[in-house]
């Protein structure tokens, strides 16, 4: 089912710029880490420009997500910049707009456009590829697996790498000359 609070009746919408309300909730379906869901809510401007639609604003988005460094869930809230452009009485392949910029299009002659699907791109695309719970987040302990923001551990934290061992010998050889 889709959600019907985004939908944009293309008829009926006056020239020239207007705004539009978007708030509901979109089913993201990403991957374990990320929100299955998230609720959105922002305004949008649409200007009607005769042979096309724009919309464009920012919206926010927020959702259930997994920190990156302490694997707890938590609730996440991520900006969503939106960027959509619906053509009208034009072929799929006489776009001259199409691959030249990060706009979304679509292409519709009348009624009702939904959006949902592209305003669901357009979260993803702005999700981050790691979320934290707050910059102050302390993470897991490399060695015993312990929360550090909960707990400390007796781990002794050694920056000794083996890999790079040979080097340590090189800086103790005397210098030949």
């Amino acid at each position: 089912m889709k959600p019907d609070f985004m939908k944009l009746d293309i008829d009926r919408q006056d020239y020239g710029r207007s705004e539009i309300e978007i708030s509901g909730t979109l089913a993201l379906d990403m991957g374990e880490d990320c929100p299955g869901t998230a609720t959105v809510q922002g305004t949008l401007i649409v200007d009607n420009l005769e042979t096309r639609f724009l919309l464009n604003g920012k919206v926010k988005a927020s959702g259930q997500s997994q920190c990156g460094r302490c694997l707890e869930d938590f609730q996440f809230e991520w900006d969503v910049p939106v960027d959509i452009m619906i053509m009208l009485q034009q072929e799929r392949n006489q776009d001259p707009y199409e691959g030249q910029n990060k706009t979304m299009i679509l292409h519709q002659n009348r009624g009702e456009v939904d959006l949902s699907e592209t305003l669901t791109e357009c979260l993803v695309l702005a999700f981050p590829i790691a979320t934290v719970c707050s910059e102050e987040c302390k993470g897991l302990c490399s060695s015993c697996g312990i929360d550090l923001n909960r707990q400390s551990c007796e781990c002794t934290n050694e920056d000794f790498d083996p890999r790079w061992a040979a080097l340590d010998d090189l800086e103790n050889e005397p210098e030949s000359k």
